[in-house]
């Protein structure tokens, strides 16, 4: 699924209050880096990962190939009775410093230093995988056809489009540019509403809700 679908539709998801709805996303944050969707999580930061760096189709099956290699291989240490505990720890961490070298190996060098500075703010790509772990799941509670998922691609690549010049204008006041950016961002999100059913929309609400509810009364 392209990124563009997922942005837009955590941006219309978590447009109601932005400051309470990112407060919502960190006090579930360790729910799912630690508890049953500790997997979804792990494969969320590698997809976060592989968009950042813009990895082709050949070096994204070539990683994917190399992570099934590496879960055999560490499945096989676990599974081998012959080896005490100490031994295990000790062949798994030779096993992932292996498949590191071979993952980077995959990678240009400007990737590689793309990379060291992804990897150097944990806690931003831990937000945002744990935010890609939740869309994930709004996805599949709305039930967006395909037609209503590249009606939402589509509106999110526009926006993302008119964005960015937007954003590096130097000649608009900051205020003036904050503005335009809320107008653009409300403009999309009355689009994305369009593209879903009357149930789907309430559907919506009640995810915002469940969302904010930890929070307490807004204001």
């Amino acid at each position: 699924m392209n990124s563009y679908f997922r942005i837009g539709l955590a941006a219309l998801v978590f447009s109601a209050v932005a400051s309470f709805a990112a407060a919502s996303v960190a006090h579930h944050k360790h729910d799912v880096q630690h508890g049953p969707h500790f997997r979804e999580f792990q494969a969320a930061r590698m997809h976060v990962i592989a968009d950042k760096l813009g990895l082709s189709a050949d070096q994204r099956a070539k990683l994917k190939d190399i992570r099934k290699q590496t879960a055999a291989t560490v499945q096989a240490v676990r599974a081998n009775t012959a080896l005490k505990p100490e031994q295990k720890r000790q062949q798994i961490a030779a096993v992932w410093r292996s498949s590191r070298v071979q993952m980077k190996s995959v990678l240009t060098d400007a990737q590689k230093g793309r990379l060291a500075q992804i990897l150097s703010h944990p806690r931003r790509l831990n937000r945002m995988a744990a935010m890609r772990v939740r869309v994930i799941g709004m996805e599949n509670r709305l039930g967006l056809s395909p037609d209503q998922r590249g009606r939402i691609q589509a509106i999110a690549h526009q926006t993302a489009s008119a964005l960015k010049p937007l954003r590096t204008d130097k000649t608009l006041a900051a205020d003036a540019r904050r503005a335009k950016i809320r107008e653009l961002r409300q403009d999309e999100h009355k689009q994305i509403l369009a593209v879903l059913t009357p149930e789907q929309t309430k559907q919506l609400g009640r995810m915002r809700h469940r969302m904010l509810a930890p929070l307490g009364p807004l204001g």
